[in-house]
This record gives structure tokens, C-alpha cells and sequence, in this order.
């Protein structure tokens, strides 16, 4: 049987994004990446035989930036947000250096 999602290209690599996400998102912007990350785990969620192309393990990345900062906030978008004092370009900045951190790390 043949999905829907098998046909869907796939950003390549989260560093080409995040190096050019005015070409992805519309601008630099923790919002924009909020939506993009949701609805990737949606399309995986709806076809369960899609390749997982989050690069990593989305949970442990999670845990990993809620060690990190030990803030009363769970995702790593909001608190993101949260240590950048709302700002969204500054947001977007910390968290892809924490996802370059986290992603260095695991090799």
C-alpha cells in the first residue's frame, strides 16, 4: 500500500534551515519554527511509515534543553522564548545552537 506521505520531500537537513530559514519559515522566527516542527510530528503521526526526520531523538533533545536551563517551562521553543525575553529572532537563534549543542554531543 502506498501513503500520501511517501511521496512528501523532506528537508534534507535541520542545518540548512536553520542556516536559511527565511526560505523555510518566511523569516527568522521561533513561531514559524514552532509551526514547522509541529506539523512534522503530525505527518509522522498520521503515517507511521514515514522515516523519522527529526535527526535526533525529539524527546531526549527535549529532556536535554530542560536540564540545560532548569526552567519551570517543559518545551525547548518556549523556553527558548522565555530566556530570549520574548524575542523572537533571539529565541530562534538560542534554540539552534541548542540543537547544534545537543546534536554535536550525540555524534
Amino acid at each position: 500500500m502506498k501513503y500520501p506521505g511517501d511521496e512528501i520531500k523532506v528537508i534534507k537537513s535541520w542545518e540548512i534551515m536553520l542556516s536559511r530559514p527565511g526560505m523555510y519559515l518566511g523569516k527568522k522566527s521561533i513561531y514559524g519554527l514552532q509551526c514547522l516542527i509541529e506539523g512534522i510530528r503530525m505527518a509522522n503521526y498520521a503515517n507511521p511509515h514515514a522515516k523519522d526526520i527529526f535527526e535526533v531523538d525529539w524527546l531526549e533533545f527535549e529532556k536535554w534543553v530542560w536540564d540545560k536551563t532548569k526552567t519551570d517551562t517543559i518545551r525547548s521553543l518556549n523556553i527558548a522564548l522565555k530566556l530570549s525575553d520574548d524575542d523572537d529572532e533571539k529565541a530562534f537563534d538560542l534554540w539552534a545552537e541548542w540543537f547544534r549543542e545537543f546534536k554535536a554531543q550525540k555524534g
